[in-house]
Parts: structure tokens; C-alpha cells; sequence
């Protein structure tokens, strides 16, 4: 798989432990820039965020799943996640060459019909203040040509269930996302003012249509498809 960059423009608590010695000891859960907080790298395989012993929010992975009707099917189940899983050889390249897990979306049957959502969601113990920081990162590959759409869930959000975020082009090279906190957009419905002094998770969000995505590319998830996120991290 080739790298690429792309800048947009635009539970309950647990903490990881350390799974490496040696050289990839001083690497878990710390960000190579040195500035950055490690919501979870994946690399000791639970489904816990790094948490406070590596400076990061306590939480889980969650996958939040609406199958609709004709009913669509996701792997992992909904529920909470109970670990990562080991990257291909083959994904193992460039930057990533030293990451060994990530967690894995997997489906079918998402259609105009059946209105399926799946969501993983790092879903934190406690609200966290996210004015501190300036974009979201993280690394993301598709088995194809897709979307997800990014987005944080604060404790201000609408009862509607719609979120701040942004919609972001996958494709079958590991993809660096960089995402502006400041150019979130509220999905649909009236637009309260974003508030991320109580952050209550971050949502990688996939699903037929996709919002803030205009003409026909909002449907272009129909199919099959697997979906992999990596070393997601929050920046100042």
C-alpha cells in the first residue's frame, strides 16, 4: 500500500498497557511529534484507550451499529470492542511500518433501502475539554474507493443524534488525516454552537449516504467494504 496525506480542509474506563520492551517500548501511546496526544495507537491489542498513564483520556472502543431494513451486517458486532487486530504484512509500509494492529470495519448490505450505520467510536470515561487542541489525526485505508465521516460527540449534541464532523475520501492507500477541530460542521438539522469543552468520543462514522457530501458521491458506499483506522491523536 502507498502513503498519502490528506488535509481536510475544513462507556466505560480503561487504560492499555504497555505491550512492547526494548525499542518499540518508548514508542506505545507516545506521538512522534513529540507534542501530541495518543488517544490509542491499538498496539496492545485491547480495546482500551491509552489513558491516563500515557498523559491520554480513559475509554473504550465501541461499535455502535443500526442495520436497517433490509438488514445490513458489520464485523465486529455492535457492542464493545475487545481487541484490535494484527495488520496485514502488506499494510505494514512507510510510516506504518512499525505499527503491528489496528482496528478493522468490515460489511455489506449498506443501501439506499436499508439505511445501516456503523460507528467505531473511542468513547471516553469522562467528558474531555478538547479547546486545547487544534485537529484530530489519524491514519485510514479501504479495501475501494469510500467514505466515512469523522465526527465528535459532545454533551451539547441534539437530540437527533447529529454530530459535528466531516466527511472523509478513503482509498487503498493508508490516507494521514488531518482534522481542523475549528472547520467541524453540524451533519444535518438546526446547527447549535459547538461547544468541545465536554467531548464525549470520537466517531468514525460509515454509511450509505453520507453527510456533507453533495450529488451523487453521498451514495458511494454501496457494497462490500473493510476499513481499517490507525493512531488516532489529538494535536495543539
Amino acid at each position: 500500500m502507498r502513503l498519502g496525506a490528506l488535509v481536510l480542509p475544513a462507556l466505560l474506563a480503561g487504560a492499555c498497557v504497555e505491550p512492547h520492551t526494548g525499542n518499540r517500548s518508548s514508542r506505545w501511546c507516545h506521538a512522534p511529534d513529540g507534542v501530541s496526544t495518543v488517544v490509542d495507537d491499538m498496539e496492545d491489542g485491547d480495546a482500551s484507550l491509552c489513558g491516563p498513564a500515557a498523559g491520554s483520556p480513559a475509554g473504550t472502543w465501541q461499535m455502535v451499529f443500526t442495520p436497517g431494513a433490509p438488514a445490513a451486517t458489520i464485523s465486529p458486532g455492535a457492542g464493545p470492542l475487545s481487541q484490535s487486530v494484527p495488520l496485514p504484512a502488506a499494510d505494514m509500509v512507510g510510516v506504518l511500518a512499525q505499527s503491528t494492529r489496528a482496528l478493522e470495519l468490515s460489511g455489506s448490505g449498506f443501501t439506499q433501502a436499508s439505511n445501516a450505520s456503523a460507528s467505531l467510536v473511542a468513547q471516553f470515561a469522562a467528558p474531555v475539554d478538547l479547546t486545547t487542541f487544534s485537529s484530530v489525526q489519524f491514519w485510514a485505508l479501504a479495501d475501494r474507493a469510500a467514505y466515512i465521516r469523522f465526527n465528535v460527540a459532545t454533551a451539547a449534541d441534539p437530540p437527533s443524534g447529529a454530530r459535528w464532523g466531516q466527511p472523509v475520501p478513503l482509498g487503498t492507500s493508508w490516507a494521514h488525516v488531518v482534522m481542523p477541530l475549528a472547520q467541524l460542521a453540524m451533519g444535518f438539522g438546526a446547527s447549535p454552537t459547538l461547544d468541545l469543552t465536554a467531548a464525549t468520543g470520537l466517531e468514525f462514522r460509515y454509511t450509505y449516504f453520507v453527510e456533507g457530501i453533495s450529488g451523487s458521491a453521498d451514495q458511494a458506499n454501496v457494497g462490500t467494504f473493510d476499513i481499517w483506522i490507525d493512531d488516532v491523536q489529538l494535536t495543539p
